[in-house]
């Protein structure tokens, strides 16, 4: 089982801090609940050897039972973020942040897709301390 973040602990709060100023930087409206589901998830991720294929059966209910909600409604909400995000045209940002140039019609990732790139990205400036 998946267990909590020290939420007092300093690291926990620079990745906490890290991660929601990343996503505000990439467009997601951080009045949605995604928002925060997807700062809970990256959270749960980034420190565990999880694969984001698991995302949904195992990381999706523990931060369903941090938030008081259920696995549904915290996949409901990512997948809302990411699609406003995709819809106020933050494609090229999101590209850059995956070394690669858009495409004329960018697909909008899926949650799970979106997840891991920005999961990538997190993890390799955590490891080259750029934050």
């Amino acid at each position: 089982e998946i267990s909590e973040c020290l939420v007092g602990s300093e690291m926990c709060i620079r990745d906490r801090w890290y991660i929601a100023s990343l996503l505000r930087c990439l467009g997601v409206p951080a009045r949605l609940s995604g928002f925060n589901y997807l700062v809970e998830t990256l959270l749960l991720l980034v420190n565990r050897p999880f694969e984001t294929r698991l995302v949904t059966g195992e990381v999706y209910p523990v931060v369903a039972k941090q938030c008081n909600t259920t696995p549904i409604g915290v996949d409901q909400a990512i997948r809302t973020a990411v699609n406003q995000t995709w819809q106020e045209q933050n494609i090229p940002v999101y590209c850059a942040l995956m070394g690669r140039s858009p495409a004329p019609h960018e697909p909008r990732p899926t949650s799970c897709e979106f997840l891991a790139n920005v999961l990538m990205y997190v993890r390799i400036q955590m490891a080259e301390c750029h934050y």
